[in-house]
Parts: C-alpha cells; sequence; structure tokens
C-alpha cells in the first residue's frame, strides 16, 4: 500500500502577498483605476447612444 504525502503550501501565495505591501498597493491602483474610469465612461457614453438610438426608432418608424 503506498502513502501519499502532499507537501504543505503557503496559505497565500506569494503573488497575493505582494499585493498587501504599500508600496505594491499605490502602483496597482493607477491602471486599476484608470482602466475602470475608461470603463464606465464608455459604458455611459453606449447608453445615451442606445438611448438615442431607440428613440429616434420609436418615433420615426
Amino acid at each position: 500500500m503506498r502513502t501519499l504525502i502532499l507537501l504543505g503550501t503557503l496559505r497565500i501565495p506569494l503573488l497575493q502577498m505582494c499585493l498587501f505591501s504599500f508600496t505594491s498597493t499605490l502602483t496597482s491602483l493607477v491602471p486599476i483605476a484608470f482602466r475602470a474610469n475608461f470603463l464606465i465612461s464608455f459604458m455611459a457614453l453606449g447608453a445615451f447612444f442606445l438611448k438615442v438610438l431607440l428613440h429616434k426608432i420609436r418615433h420615426y418608424a
């Protein structure tokens, strides 16, 4: 009979531990905030044009 021995690992992987450091948190927030602002404004612009498009279709059809 064979016994499988599992070696222990870190509970928090190393890459996730780097997110908790102060310097990494400061540098990682900038691209995330920029992309989030871009996506929010892009969705708002798309919703605006969809509203205008539906308004034109409904009134001019």
